[in-house]
């Protein structure tokens, strides 16, 4: 699996989860905040990585029910070649 520059979002996510579950929450053990931290680092990163690069977390990102599509870019404006540029589209 080739890793593409987004997977650094979900790396940062899960890295800024662990510092915040080691400073922000205050468990007995110290364990339990950081699986609780990167948790939520890691679904926070995962969702903005998803938003940012336009590719379906899980499944197909279609609603037809077909077949998964590895790879399918969605039809997100800002990700199409030509932009939010009302003159370059079809």
């Amino acid at each position: 699996m080739k890793l593409r520059p987004h997977h650094l979002i979900v790396v940062a996510g899960m890295v800024i989860g662990v510092v915040v579950g080691d400073v922000v929450l205050n468990t007995s053990p110290a364990v339990i905040g950081w699986v609780f931290g990167l948790g939520m680092g890691l679904l926070g990163g995962a969702f903005v990585a998803a938003i940012t690069s336009g590719e379906a977390i899980a499944g197909s990102g279609s609603t037809g029910g077909g077949s998964a599509h590895r790879g399918r870019r969605s039809a997100a404006p800002w990700l199409e070649p030509g932009g939010d540029d009302p003159k370059k589209r079809p």
